[in-house]
């Protein structure tokens, strides 16, 4: 084999590598660019989701808020019915005390 043709394979191969090179340079450069859109998707959710965070705490505070109010109305309900106040309690009927006897009143005729 003379020198010419093994320098002349020599240059085939050269070649043939530069453009698996060149092809894996390219495939790689889509890599990072399929990597780098979708880290960027993945930001963008992230974001999302931290503002759908707060809002929630945001309504969990309220509803924990007005969750204690409707407890104290409750229990100012319950006080005012043991006290057997209100705006019609002197057309209600009077409580039986303990040891009475009560007629039901579709008794009485």
């Amino acid at each position: 084999m003379s020198q010419s043709q093994a320098g002349a394979q020599l240059q085939v191969k050269l070649k043939t590598e530069q453009k698996c090179l060149d092809e894996l340079k390219a495939a790689m450069n889509s890599a990072v660019e399929y990597v780098d859109k979708h880290y960027d998707k993945c930001r963008k959710l992230q974001a999302l989701l931290d503002g759908e965070k707060a809002q929630l705490e945001q309504e969990r505070t309220q509803l924990h808020l007005e969750q204690h109010e409707v407890d104290q109305l409750e229990q100012e309900v319950m006080q005012l019915q043991q006290k057997g106040g209100g705006l019609f309690c002197c057309a209600a009927p009077p409580r039986p005390i303990e040891g009475d006897v009560v007629i039901p009143r579709d008794d009485i005729e």
